[in-house]
């Protein structure tokens, strides 16, 4: 990881200046694309520890609620929260919070829920079994079709 973070950091060593234009866009592009990946990273460490945080819980139970309410159901990002399988949605939930959801940059959420899908089975499985968020699910979850749907 050290080496990671020493070839990042390396960067400003370069002048930008001196690449040619095709090269400056491929960058730049470059550039962006893993600074999305490390937002995201940074945006999913609430359920990378398990047992989950205090906060991360109460995360995941108020962003449920805001999926249940009906005038929330036609907005575009709680339909593609939805049709989440449970696991992810609930990655989801234990990391972002209701404002997050509605004001983060569309760019940022695309690549959230992409890099969420890409979740190791073996941390799925410890989020189904642990007895705290599944409580929080079922107490949280106010559309029960949709509940059966997932479970």
């Amino acid at each position: 990881m050290e080496e990671y973070v020493q070839r990042v950091t390396s960067l400003g060593a370069y002048s930008p200046q001196d690449l040619p234009p095709e090269d400056l866009d491929q960058v730049l592009a470059s550039l962006k694309q893993e600074t999305l990946r490390v937002e995201v990273a940074k945006l999913l460490r609430p359920a990378r520890v398990i047992p989950v945080s205090r906060a991360a819980l109460q995360r995941l139970s108020t962003l449920l609620k805001f999926m249940m309410t009906p005038a929330k159901q036609n907005d575009e990002r709680v339909q593609t929260m939805r049709s989440l399988n449970w696991p992810f949605l609930i990655i989801c939930g234990l990391c972002l919070t209701q404002k997050s959801v509605e004001t983060m940059k569309r760019e940022l959420f695309d690549a959230l829920i992409e890099q969420v899908a890409k979740t190791s089975q073996d941390h799925i499985q410890a989020i189904l079994k642990d007895d705290e968020i599944r409580k929080i699910v079922l107490v949280s979850c106010t559309d029960q079709e949709f509940l059966q749907s997932k479970v």
